[in-house]
């Protein structure tokens, strides 16, 4: 039987990883402040593609149905792909859209695992988890993670707390994985977090200020403000603005946003990626 590879466009590309839940202190947790920026009148997506690993050239990839009134974004769309001929490893996926005006988006592109060929038997199921920081311990030495009973061959629920006071201030690396019944160990899923300085008396600031820019450095309380809701609190999860991007080339830019707590605290500044594209034509 071929190995199928099913991928959705609407929820994007993490192929099957394990996922470890944890409960970190964390001084600052900026969470998800969606920016959509959208010009008007741009023309409909027409034709998608994708391909593995090597560019075949634009229009030479294989072909994804784009659904009937599409517009000019595409949000729901997804194909079955054989990757039977992919080797054991780690390998791209890119897939780009075209316009009717018969331009091509930039290629997006994600990274996925494809595992050896199940053995005789099917799948052994996962019998032991394990996670550590920063510095890697050796296979079975890090802190065993509890796996729940008839877990199967793959762990989609599983939680785990740790004490990160031995940790530095600063950026840190968690990694997680699994060992499966034959003995065999996962790769190590990694992750950064961020630890912030001990809370001090009264729990942690509230925060009061956040800012966003693009692209480059302007120094803390520079940015673009913010409007940081009444009421806040120490976690800010709901928040958004509108930019204006005119002034912006055409091409890929970084967002960047940031928050300040009470104490004059800044937080790191999280950074995402975003393509703007030409000015619409006329029509």
């Amino acid at each position: 039987m071929n190995p199928v590879y099913q991928y959705n466009i609407s929820q994007p590309a993490y192929f099957q990883r394990l996922v470890g839940r944890f409960l970190l202190a964390l001084s600052f947790l900026l969470v998800g402040l969606l920016t959509v920026i959208k010009v008007e009148a741009q023309p409909n997506i027409t034709r998608a593609e994708y391909f593995f690993d090597t560019d075949p050239g634009f229009g030479n990839a294989v072909a994804i149905g784009v659904p009937n009134g599409t517009g000019d974004v595409l949000t729901d769309a997804g194909f079955t792909s054989n990757i039977s001929s992919l080797s054991t490893g780690i390998h791209q996926l890119f897939i780009r859209v075209q316009d009717a005006n018969n331009q091509w988006s930039i290629s997006n592109r994600t990274f996925f695992y494809k595992a050896p060929d199940p053995l005789p038997g099917g799948v052994p199921n996962i019998v032991r988890a394990e996670y550590f920081f920063d510095t890697e311990p050796g296979f079975g030495a890090g802190t065993a993670i509890s796996v729940p009973n008839g877990t199967g061959n793959i762990l989609t629920d599983a939680s785990f707390t740790s004490n990160i006071s031995s940790l530095s201030i600063g950026v840190h690396q968690l990694f997680i994985r699994v060992q499966d019944a034959n003995n065999q160990w996962s790769f190590s899923n990694r992750t950064y977090f961020y630890k912030g300085p001990d809370a001090q008396a009264g729990g942690i600031p509230n925060i009061v200020r956040a800012e966003y820019f693009f692209d480059t450095e302007p120094g803390f309380g520079a940015g673009t403000a913010i409007t940081v809701p009444n009421n806040t609190g120490n976690i800010l999860t709901d928040a958004s603005f509108t930019s204006n991007i005119s002034s912006l080339s055409t091409g890929v830019h970084q967002l960047f946003i940031r928050v300040q707590d009470a104490n004059n605290q800044w937080s790191i500044s999280n950074r995402t990626f975003f393509y703007k594209g030409p000015d619409a034509q006329a029509g």
